[in-house]
């Protein structure tokens, strides 16, 4: 437990937990689909699941990052800023990932 303070006199404590306590590897590979078709629906179809269950993974991450990730619009969905970021460092966990099977085999 940590405390925040408020003022010269009162001290509230809070549980601070990481985003890593909180990572789902498979909202950043939903994630990842999306920023690489552009589409919702291409996105969902790429990865297997349900267009509701893609939606409800991103929603699940923009709530742990507490912004937007995705532009959503009516002819595709575009990331944000914060969305392109979150979406580089996923890629780069993906590359990481890929490689621990020939780390293995090696």
């Amino acid at each position: 437990i940590h405390c925040i303070a408020t003022g010269p006199q009162r001290m509230y404590p809070y549980r601070m937990q990481s985003n890593i306590d909180r990572l789902d590897w498979d909202n950043l590979r939903l994630l990842l689909a999306l920023a690489e078709t552009g589409s919702l629906r291409a996105a969902a179809a790429r990865a297997g699941v349900a267009l509701n269950t893609l939606r409800s993974k991103v929603d699940a991450l923009e709530a742990m990052y507490g912004r937007p990730l995705i532009d959503r619009k009516v002819g595709g969905s575009t990331m944000t800023r914060a969305g392109d970021k979150l979406v580089a460092t996923a890629r780069k966990m993906r590359t990481l990932v890929e490689g621990t099977s020939s780390v293995l085999d090696g």
